[in-house]
């Protein structure tokens, strides 16, 4: 035949009960106070560039403003274009002999900025467009209707509508 044990309230259980208590305490401050906005992330608009280089002349022009961009890897929306620069794509090399650095004009090449805006979430610093994380120094694989080519993001800055 088992014998009855007879509980003893303790310090610990003391403890745990206070330790409860105090959250569900914070929890119903948080909910009744409306500060719950404090925790949700920010939505902002953003403007980020990507920088896509040595690409063939003949694909200036191609990348127009307005044109919605997708992610070709993740197949998502990431953003609509806002700007376009193009700009001479610069080749560096090395002369073996002496070690000096070279920098020459790429024919027949261009580096081009595409200025990409969305509407993002802020949360710990991060932004997320619709899942899709962005910040300085992703590679992004971006396709508009007339072009597809991987750039890495170079700046991201909050704008005002």
């Amino acid at each position: 035949m088992a014998t009855k044990t007879k509980f003893r309230f303790n310090f610990i259980d003391i403890i745990l009960i206070l330790i409860i208590l105090t959250a569900a305490g914070i929890l119903a401050y948080i909910f009744m106070s409306g500060n719950i906005e404090n925790f949700r992330p920010k939505t902002v608009t953003i403007e980020y560039q990507v920088s896509i280089t040595q690409i063939k002349e003949e694909f200036r022009g191609k990348v127009n403003w307005d044109d919605k961009v997708v992610d070709s890897v993740k197949q998502m929306a990431i953003g609509k274009v806002v700007d376009v620069k193009y700009e001479d794509s610069i080749y560096t090399t090395t002369i073996l002999n002496s070690g000096e650095i070279i920098y020459a004009v790429y024919p027949e090449h261009l580096d081009m900025t595409v200025t990409i805006q969305a509407e993002a979430t802020l949360k710990d610093g991060l932004y997320n467009i619709g899942g899709y994380h962005i910040s300085v120094g992703t590679l992004v694989s971006l396709r508009v209707p007339n072009f597809t080519e991987q750039g890495y993001c170079i700046t991201i800055k909050e704008v005002k509508k």
